[in-house]
């Protein structure tokens, strides 16, 4: 199958859609021009990325056209891992300060927060590592849907959290737990 590099910028959505692109991209460096090729409905307003293996100085130098990076965690002691947010040139947001719940392996997480056009949405890119522990995990996701969640707000939590959804399991009740607390569940 052959992809195309997209240029014509003006696919980008402006209707009231929004359109948020999700990958686990397993390492960033050399695969930028990889992710405009997989949106099928035009450029999302936001690109959630996990896995992309850089530390906060080589995310800052990443160039994607007509993006800009505006949330991250990159680890501070392990190798790969981490998470990040890009958004659509012009795009209003604001970042949400997330930094101070997320560790290494267990809950490397960032958000943002999207102008009243998407009725005050809050989207955030979350990523667990299959070796990251799981309690503590859970109890840092309670914590930043405790600081997200308000009633005028919507949630959108894009990212890979490690756990068998398909075959059921202490893991996933768990999880499922913590989300019904703040009404939301998981959709695959």
């Amino acid at each position: 199958m052959e992809h195309k590099l997209v240029k014509d910028y003006s696919q980008v959505p402006r209707n009231k859609s929004l359109n948020i692109f999700r990958q686990n991209i397993s390492g960033l460096v050399n695969k930028t021009n990889e992710l405009y090729c997989h949106p099928h409905y035009g450029l999302p307003h936001s690109l959630c990325l996990s896995e992309h293996h850089l530390s906060k100085y080589d995310l800052q130098l990443v160039h994607l056209t007509n993006y800009s990076l505006e949330a991250s965690y990159c680890r501070k002691t392990f190798r790969t891992g981490s998470v990040s947010t890009f958004v659509y040139r012009n795009f209003k947001y604001n970042t949400t300060n997330i930094d101070g719940y997320s560790t290494d392996r267990d809950n490397e997480a960032c958000a943002i927060q999207l102008e009243a056009t998407f009725n005050e949405l809050r989207i955030f890119a979350i990523y667990r590592s299959p070796r990251g522990d799981f309690t503590n995990f859970l109890n840092r996701l309670d914590l930043i849907l405790q600081k997200l969640y308000n009633n005028k707000y919507n949630i959108v939590m894009c990212g890979d959290v490690n756990v068998n959804y398909p075959i059921g399991n202490n893991r996933r009740s768990q999880l499922n737990s913590v989300l019904h607390s703040y009404n939301t569940s998981i959709s695959h």
